[in-house]
């Protein structure tokens, strides 16, 4: 078997800034969906943009799963959002960044200001033209003269083009760009016959000029036409793949000038994988230029040489679609396009409007992004080794710079690294993997996380924009500027208390509002409580929680511990019973209820309760091993029983071996003390004498008087005093057993901080009496279990008012309700009421304990 690593490792994955835009489509204007569709054209990555119409009360809920999925690093809002759902889109969709659009132009008579100010800056999409000149990437060899649509700063015009294809000096505020890099690529430029024959407009001498939008679609549909940013910003770009197995035919064209047309006909690209390097997948037309013969036939030919092609490998197909028109003006629109003496497919799909595009995601499993496709790049990825909690950042950078850098100007802004972290505490389920760091969003554990980066000039300054992904990877953002990074990782109990008194969780959405919130209502403190102590004491005394896990939950050394006397009160069944005969005895009351009127009779009831207690303490307190032995051959006949194995060795089950070594494990963890119980003959005290104190003469710890060591008998063995205490008085089983069941469904991450007591506001002078106090929290695969465990079935009002204060302010996931007795009819009521108390999205999950969940095999832990 493969051994579990000694090494911790880090492993980077580098991919593009993603940001999502949210929109009010009843109030956005032509120039807000051009600031958004140039911003985008200019960022590596940038034509996998999303758009999602939103309101003040949050996001158009058909759009939810999408943008969940999407993951966006930064959400860009046209859109005032209130309060309640600024907080409902950190905690679902976990940004670095969540930031409302500034107006800079506030006077009502001028016109609205759209000019976007993101917080990160991406990576430009012309990083990817140097590793595309420089490599080959068909029969002819390397690029030779790579040009890039542009458009001269004079009066020349396309919205046609700006929209589908962009322009380099639209996209770029540095106008210049297009000239300083002649050894990269030129420039194919739009420009009036007046600036082109007039000297003084400054062209660029080294650019293609073309006066007409007609020229320009001309060059496009030729071979080896000029680049477009909509290419450039998708290329070396991981796409989502929706898992859903539908794919288009061919180009998909959108009709229509309404803002769900042009919705439609940027969320369209999402649709396709990745394109090939001259592939065309949607265009949108105005409705206006649909009869143009002319226009037409020019869209024809470019489709024709640069559609996307579908099943059969020819891009002889396309699919029309409007929002605005409806379905007998696109019918005709699709046979025009039919005539002609090239085959051309064409395809009406009636959609009701923009949010027609969102995916339906059947498969949420199947749901990821991918790197692969025409290029087929392989993943940039990098990894390191290192010790303790400081985590180095593995120098991993996309993979077109890294095959082909950049100079300086066309690399600038950043990207982002998912971060896959070996957990330093590895609380991991199998032997041959260990744990890694998988946060939550519902609780900002990565607010105790450190990030250090080294610039390589000091007076930089980027934001690493630190933030959980959705598959709970750490992501930050990096740059060809920062030499050296690293993250220092915390403790579990700290991160989660952090987390749980974090009042700093996100930056303000409304720059321009003070008061605006930035966190979630959470707690002023958190202490680790008494039941915590015991917890951590009880698992403290194994190596790891595999190790806690398989002891105390194993049915054989659990039923032992009990008779050792590690029962709670609750379930000190035995004891109850003699109690109660006593006292009926002593009332002269042999049935019916028993009633304590009379201070002689109250004061009988504490001196019988004072005397079982005081026989609590006498029963028995260690076991030989010859009882050990009896016990546990009977429970290897009931398993051999239960599971015969025709024609296999029984005596593997049978071996004493799994017994004695069972109990010399034990010992080590210092769960049993092996030793010798023996009687004073002068004065009866009862003494133990340890292993490791045993010697040729005993002493009696009352009278002091001297015995011999006895030479025969059996070993005995008794408990920690401490383990049976926490059982017996602090309910610690009931706990251990919730945290086992939800430590046996995790899959690559567990980790948990104990019993806390936590106060809404800090407390003045000593601490008192906290608000509430919560049995633990456990983070399971990235989800947030707040834990009420219970040795008796059953909650009163009180505790019910206390979990839900607890979890309005914690947020779990899931509150969980562990009961170590059966199901009643009061445990459903009490859930029943939490689940109505609750805010929304928190699931309450009721767990009874079944005996049968217990390991029943004869093979002991050891």
């Amino acid at each position: 078997m493969w051994d579990k690593p000694e090494n911790l490792t880090v492993s980077a994955l580098a991919r593009p800034l993603r940001i999502a835009y949210l929109v009010d489509v009843g109030d956005c204007p032509n120039a807000l969906l051009d600031a958004i569709f140039a911003e985008a054209y200019g960022r590596w990555g940038g034509r996998r943009t999303l758009i999602v119409p939103a309101t003040a009360q949050g996001t158009d809920p058909r759009y939810a799963d999408w943008l969940d999925y999407f993951d966006a690093d930064i959400l860009y809002s046209f859109v005032a959002l209130d309060d309640a759902s600024v907080a409902r889109i950190h905690e679902r969709y976990g940004p670095a960044h969540l930031v409302r659009h500034r107006e800079f132009q506030r006077d009502p008579t001028r016109e609205r200001s759209f000019r976007i100010e993101l917080p990160v800056n991406g990576l430009s999409s012309l990083s990817v033209l140097p590793v595309f000149r420089g490599r080959t990437w068909g029969f002819d060899g390397p690029p030779l003269d790579v040009k890039v649509l542009s458009k001269h700063w004079d009066r020349s015009a396309s919205p046609f083009l700006e929209e589908n294809f962009g322009f380099l000096s639209k996209t770029f505020a540095n106008g210049m760009i297009g000239r300083t890099h002649p050894d990269v690529f030129t420039c194919t430029t739009l420009i009036t016959e007046k600036s082109l024959e007039d000297r003084r407009e400054g062209t660029d001498p080294k650019a293609t000029h073309l006066t007409s939008e007609a020229d320009v679609l001309t060059a496009l549909a030729a071979p080896g036409g000029a680049l477009t940013l909509a290419q450039l910003s998708d290329w070396f770009c991981p796409w989502l793949d929706t898992g859903d197995g539908i794919s288009e035919p061919g180009t998909s064209i959108v009709v229509g000038d309404t803002v769900p047309d042009r919705l439609l006909f940027w969320n369209m690209h999402h649709r396709f994988g990745r394109p090939a390097f001259s592939e065309i997948a949607v265009l949108r037309i105005p409705p206006e230029r649909a009869a143009d013969d002319e226009f037409l036939d020019q869209i024809k030919a470019l489709i024709r040489h640069r559609g996307v092609r579908g099943h059969n490998n020819h891009n002889d197909h396309i699919s029309l679609r409007s929002c605005s028109l409806d379905p007998e003006a696109l019918e005709a629109l699709a046979v025009r396009l039919r005539q002609g003496k090239h085959y051309l497919g064409v395809s009406v799909c009636r959609v009701a409007d923009h949010a027609a595009v969102v995916p339906r995601f059947r498969n949420p499993d199947r749901v990821m992004f991918h790197t692969g496709g025409v290029f087929a790049e392989p993943p940039a990825e990098a990894s390191a080794e290192f010790n303790g909690k400081r985590v180095p950042v593995p120098t991993v950078m996309p993979w077109h710079m890294k095959e082909g850098l950049p100079p300086p100007g066309l690399r600038n802004g950043q990207w982002m690294v998912d971060l896959t972290i070996n957990r330093y505490q590895d609380h991991g389920r199998y032997a041959n993997q260990r744990d890694v760091w998988v946060l939550p969003r519902r609780l900002r554990l990565e607010r105790a996380v450190t990030v250090n980066r080294e610039r390589e000039r000091s007076f930089d300054s980027e934001d690493p924009a630190l933030r959980v992904t959705r598959s709970g990877q750490l992501a930050l953002a990096m740059s060809t500027g920062v030499s050296r990074a690293a993250v220092t990782m915390p403790d579990d109990l700290d991160a989660i208390r952090m987390a749980v008194c974090c009042n700093q969780e996100w930056l303000l959405f409304d720059r321009d509002r003070k008061d605006g919130p930035i966190a979630q209502p959470r707690f002023a403190l958190a202490e680790v409580s008494d039941k915590g102590r015991y917890l951590i004491g009880v698992l403290g005394l194994f190596d790891t929680l595999a190790d806690a896990f398989g002891v105390l939950m194993n049915g054989f050394w659990r039923e032992e511990l009990q008779c050792l006397g590690g029962v709670p009160a609750e379930k000190a069944d035995a004891a109850r019973a003699r109690l109660i005969k006593r006292l009926r005895r002593l009332l002269g009351r042999p049935d019916g209820p028993l009633h304590f009127s009379t201070e002689e009779e109250i004061a009988r009831l504490a001196r019988e309760s004072l005397r079982a207690g005081r026989m609590l303490s006498r029963e028995a307190t260690h076991v030989h091993y010859k009882k050990l032995k009896e016990r546990w051959s009977a429970v290897a006949e009931a398993f051999l029983s239960a599971h015969p194995r025709t024609g296999q060795d029984d005596d593997h089950y049978r071996d004493e071996d799994w017994l004695s070594r069972s109990v010399q494990f034990l010992c080590q963890r210092e769960v049993l003390f092996q030793g010798r119980d023996w009687r004073c003959r002068s004065c009866f005290n009862r003494n133990w004498v340890g292993i490791d104190t045993l010697t040729r003469t005993m002493t009696c710890a009352v009278c002091r008087r001297e015995e011999p060591a006895p030479v025969g008998g059996d070993w005995q063995f008794r408990p920690n005093p401490f383990l049976v205490e926490a059982y017996r008085d602090h309910g610690t089983e009931a706990l251990v057993w919730a945290l086992w069941q939800l430590w046996d469904s995790s899959r690559r991450s567990f980790y948990y901080a104990p019993s806390l007591r936590l106060w809404r506001e800090y407390p003045k002078g000593t601490r008192g009496t906290a608000d509430v106090e919560v049995d633990a929290i456990a983070i399971v695969d990235g989800r947030v279990h707040l834990i009420e465990a219970k040795s008796a079935s059953g909650l009163d009002s009180a505790e019910i008012k206390k979990l839900v204060i607890a979890a309005g302010r914690i947020r779990p996931d899931v509150l969980v309700i562990a009961c170590m007795d059966a199901p009643t009819d009061a445990l459903h009521r009490a859930a029943g009421a939490l689940r109505e108390s609750l805010p929304e999205g928190i699931v309450v999950e009721v767990m009874t304990f079944k005996s049968e969940h217990l390991d029943r095999s004869p093979l002991l832990p050891s």
